[in-house]
């Protein structure tokens, strides 16, 4: 791992834990093992950082979402291929979501706030071309693709963003259970793809 990596690993660590106000560069650096200026060097000031670190993680996800609209899928094989990689991007990156979560829903920085919605559009806008592929070859009925992708983004984020009431939710002990463990990740692609597929496909 780089210097750079180290300092946006370090900095996803803290954004998680104390939120971005909570966090300061000295932290950053400490949590990095690096000087002060090395954060400056690297990305001018905390913000930048912020705005690297969501395009680190986003831009890895359109990545392989652009790697999954190539491959020679039905559209149907597709979108199950898409819930599987959101599932495992969202568990396994729940730390780095529940970042996300936080600054959209506090809205306190705006100019942050449009850079995230912004990267987070491109990756909606590779969705909906699956879905639109779908459509134009007759095997997906025509629906509200905004809210289509809203359930399939909206579950996982319910179920990750707090881990007691997901627990609660679905019956599980929060005291011996994790909501992260690869049963639970199971259980919510098959919800997801059971609804997508009777939502999507044109019955016969």
């Amino acid at each position: 791992m780089d210097k750079k990596e180290q300092i946006l690993e370090a900095a996803e660590a803290l954004f998680a834990e104390h939120g971005f106000e909570g966090t300061s560069v000295r932290k950053l650096a400490k949590k990095a093992r690096i000087n002060v200026a090395m954060v400056s060097y690297y990305f001018g000031s905390k913000e930048k950082l912020f705005k690297a670190l969501v395009e680190y993680r986003a831009g890895t996800s359109r990545e392989q979402l652009m790697e999954l609209s190539r491959k020679e899928y039905d559209p149907m094989t597709r979108i199950e291929k898409l819930v599987d990689l959101y599932v495992d991007r969202i568990f396994d990156n729940h730390r780095f979501h529940k970042i996300l979560q936080r600054e959209i829903a506090l809205q306190q920085r705006s100019k942050m706030h449009e850079v995230i919605v912004d990267i987070l559009m491109r990756n909606m806008n590779e969705i909906r071309k699956m879905i639109e592929e779908g459509q134009r070859k007759k095997v997906f009925r025509k629906v509200d693709i905004e809210c289509t992708i809203a359930t399939l983004i909206g579950t996982i984020s319910q179920v990750t963003k707090s881990s007691m009431l997901a627990c609660k939710m679905i019956n599980l002990d929060p005291e011996t259970n994790s909501i992260f463990d690869e049963k639970n990740k199971t259980r919510v692609k098959k919800h997801l793809r059971d609804i997508l597929k009777n939502h999507l496909l044109i019955r016969k």
